[in-house]
This record gives structure tokens, sequence and C-alpha cells, in this order.
């Protein structure tokens, strides 16, 4: 099954069908899971829903979970430098084998191909005191061999990982890898995973860079408007192109440096801020202790900023899942990915607001991440309305009056938050 991007929709569509990329996060699996381990995952999150699987072919050497189950692609030296050299082939056979499950049950892999830890100059890499970075001459070596392998799973290739693109050299080591990999892989999409502050460089817009954005709000506790400023951002951009929040908090992952923890409410609020605020064509869901497939009792390099992950057992079961799903149902039922940004022309907004609608304003869908009260500049005589308990799932009729170019929209009987959706009589 081919994916391809539709530029004008701003959507992917599989084998001529509109795609709602929702991906679940497993960094670590290659790394950190049996084979018996990943077919009871994958036949788990195949039952839920999610259609896409966002796995770093090396592990995050920074960010780590790892015990004495856990393997690794190369020789790692006693100082901690890994020899590129020596490689491991039992590890990268593995993860065809892991792919060929996944694959099977239905779900697009997405590859992070070079993690910044791996690429001399960026942020990680320092912090590792360059112990974990590949040598240059090494790329083309490692986009022939990653290409072979994994080319047969048609996956999504994220080129670059948690990236700043903060110096020349981390520039030229992702558009080199990019060339490469798109040369042995014409048929491909690739994109960039980047940090919340990442830039991408112009280069990467044009014609012959990325096929689709995939940004990151990320994990500060102050600074989670990210999930609609950055889709917001990157809708604007000169060149029109899909757009994903490839990393809204996860949940159970504490604030950075902070012990208080992301809930299921923060992290649903931050996927539908993303959906309606321009990245409509898909959405990643993450669990702390999940992503990085941690046993309990095993190390975790980066607990100071994250906390300590739960077991990932654990976290498969978190609830926040099931809203994921439910919001990649609500998107296809109601078309939300093919609809635009809409700013709300409303009295006392919330910023936390966020709407979209189509051009014609015959639908309307908003997220309202609290009750209130809420009063549009906009004269709907002849809409429908009616509120999606976004917990519960419950669907309500909501009460409407306009009077005089402006409408008012009834509370519903909810404390928790809840989608609005207003259709014009007749209206498709």
């Amino acid at each position: 099954m081919h994916m391809i991007v539709d530029n004008d929709a701003r959507i992917f569509r599989k084998d001529g069908v509109p795609f709602f990329y929702l991906a679940d996060t497993v960094w670590m699996a290659f790394a950190n899971l049996s084979l018996e381990e990943w077919d009871l995952y994958t036949t788990f999150r195949q039952r839920q829903g999610f259609n896409a699987l966002q796995i770093s072919i090396l592990p995050i050497q920074h960010d780590m979970s790892f015990d004495r189950n856990t393997t690794y692609p190369y020789a790692v030296r006693s100082d901690g430098a890994i020899d590129f050299d020596s490689i491991n082939e039992a590890y990268f056979e593995k993860a065809v084998k892991m792919l060929e499950i996944s694959c099977k049950k239905g779900f697009t892999p997405v590859l992070t191909a070079l993690w910044n830890c791996y690429v001399p100059t960026a942020w990680a890499a320092n912090a590792l005191r360059s112990r974990t970075c590949m040598p240059e001459a090494f790329l083309v070596e490692y986009a022939a061999y990653i290409a072979e392998k994994f080319r047969p799973f048609d996956p999504i290739w994220a080129v670059s990982g948690d990236t700043n693109f903060e110096t020349e050299v981390v520039v030229s080591y992702y558009e080199t890898l990019l060339k490469q990999l798109r040369l042995r892989c014409p048929d491909s999409l690739f994109t960039m995973h980047m940090t919340p502050d990442g830039q991408l460089p112009e280069v990467f817009h044009r014609p012959g860079g990325i096929d689709f954005y995939l940004y990151q709000s990320g994990h500060f506790g102050d600074r989670q408007d990210l999930a609609f400023l950055l889709a917001e951002r990157f809708f604007s951009s000169a060149f029109s192109k899909p757009i994903v929040n490839g990393e809204p908090c996860y949940e159970g992952h504490c604030y950075i440096g902070q012990p208080r923890r992301f809930s299921r409410y923060e992290v649903r609020k931050a996927m539908w801020q993303s959906v309606l605020s321009g990245a409509g064509a898909g959405i990643a869901y993450g669990a702390h202790g999940l992503w990085s497939f941690y046993r309990k009792g095993s190390t975790f390099t980066n607990a100071k900023s994250s906390g300590i992950p739960y077991d990932w057992r654990d976290a498969l079961l978190f609830k926040g899942a099931d809203d994921a799903v439910y919001l990649k149902a609500l998107s296809e039922e109601h078309g939300l990915s093919t609809m635009l940004p809409w700013a709300l022309p409303a009295q006392s907004v919330s910023p936390e607001m966020r709407a979209s609608a189509t051009r014609s304003l015959n639908r309307i869908a908003i997220y309202m991440p609290r009750p209130v009260a809420l009063s549009l500049e906009l004269d709907c005589t002849g809409y429908n309305a009616r509120a999606v308990l976004l917990e519960s799932r419950q669907e309500l009729p909501v009460g409407l009056c306009s009077q005089n170019g402006t409408t008012t929209i009834d509370i519903p009987p909810v404390c928790g938050d809840y989608l609005l959706l207003l259709r014009k009589v007749g209206a498709l």
C-alpha cells in the first residue's frame, strides 16, 4: 500500500484513499523489545485503531531505558564511544522481523534515521561529549544499509530526530542523509523530527526536501500553547504540505524538570488544539515508559528532566491512547482534516479554544477546553449544533440563539472539554 501527500488538501492518501496519520510513539522498540513482546504490543494497538508507529532506528543515547535485555546496533567501547565499524547484524535482523510483524497488521512504520545525538555539534551530541557521533564519511554507507534493510516495508522516513539545525554541520549531515535516502527510496515520504524551537532550514522546505511537516510541541509545562502556535506557523508557510504534531506532551511524562506529570486531559487538549489549528493530517500519541519501553527496575538516563517512567506494560493501558483513536474517528466522520483553521469571531474568546471550518462556513468545529459561554459574531440561523463530550464520548444537542448577526451557544451540562460541531442544514 503506497502513501502519497495531497498538498492542496494538506492530507495523506494511501492507495488513493485519505489517510489520517495516527501514530504511537515507540522510539526504543528495536533495542528493548523481544519479538514476542512486539507481537503482543502491535496486536493491542491494532485493535485500538492506530495505523502508524514512530521508531528510532538507533537507540536515543541520552534519553533511553536499558537493562540486560537491551541490544545495540554497534559495539560500544569501554569509554562509551560507539564503534561504527563493528555492526551488530542481529540487531538489524530483529528490526526487520519486527517490521514484518507490524506491517502485516497494517501499520505504517515511521523510521527516524539519525537522532541528533549521532550528529557532531548537535545539542545532544554535545551533552554526550561527542562519544556517539557518526563519522561523516559513514553517512553514505549507513544510508545504503538502512535503505536496503527497510525499503521493503515502504516506511515514512523521519530523517532527523529531536533536531535544532543549530549549526552548518548539523544541516549538512541531514541534507546528505536525505539525499542518499531519497536516491535509494524514491517513492517514500520524508520529513524531519524537530525540537519545539527547531527552525527548519529553507533547503528542506523546497521541492526535493521534505514532503510534510512533523513538528513537536513537547513537554514544557509552561509552553503548551506551542501545540497550536507551531501548527499555525507551518500552515502559513509558503510551501503547502500536510502537517502533523509528531510529539505532543506524553501522557504521564513530567513537565520538563518538574515533578508534575501530564494528564490524559492535557494530552487530549494538545492533540485537539493541533488538529484544529492546521495540523489536520494526523497526530502522534505518546505514553511515558512506553516510548522507551522501560521495565521497572531498569535504568533510565533522563529521569532528571522527564521523571521516572512507568513500566511499559502499564503505560500501554493509559486511556489517552483511546482519546487519540477517538480523535481520528471524529476527524474522519466530520471531514476535519480538509477544513481550514478558523479565527473565532467570538467575544471573550480564550486562545486555548481552537476552531476549523469549511471555506463556506457551512461546517464548523470548535474545541472547548472547558465549559464557558460562547458568543459568536456570526449569524448561525439555520444551523444545527451538538457537543461531543470528549472523555465520555457522549453527544448532546446544543441550543443556538442567533440575533442581530450574533449567535449565543448554550453551555452543555459537562465539566470537562468538548467539541462543538455546527452544521448548516442541508450542507454536505
